[in-house]
């Protein structure tokens, strides 16, 4: 991309209508699925359950997001830079999370 184009994307971008205020959704899984042109992100929230402390977790599905495979690359990359200067900045490394329930074409990472 030029600086041409990027600066109308990011004019664009900064123009975009806010979400309602309380439209804000966090997640702490996250279940990636691949195909040839598209990458399908599925994000989780997962909690004890009151009722069944020792049971299995209360999982909720937020949201699903799908990226052509060239945005979902850019994302990545940005992503991985985010949190390498995280790190830098407060002289933390994060240990990277197992992926659990993974194969060739899906992945899934979280934290409990």
């Amino acid at each position: 991309m030029t600086d041409m184009q990027n600066t109308n994307v990011d004019d664009w971008l900064n123009k975009a209508s806010d979400l309602p205020e309380d439209r804000v959704d966090y997640a702490n899984n996250v279940r990636i699925h691949v195909s040839t042109s598209e990458v399908i992100i599925d994000f989780y929230f997962g909690s004890p359950n009151p009722k069944q402390p020792r049971g299995e977790p209360q999982v909720k599905h937020i949201q699903r997001m799908v990226l052509p495979i060239t945005i979902a690359k850019d994302m990545g990359e940005i992503l991985v830079n985010s949190v390498l200067r995280w790190e830098e900045d407060f002289g933390v490394t994060l240990p990277l999370h197992p992926m659990r329930n993974a194969d060739k074409d899906e992945d899934a990472v979280g934290g409990s």
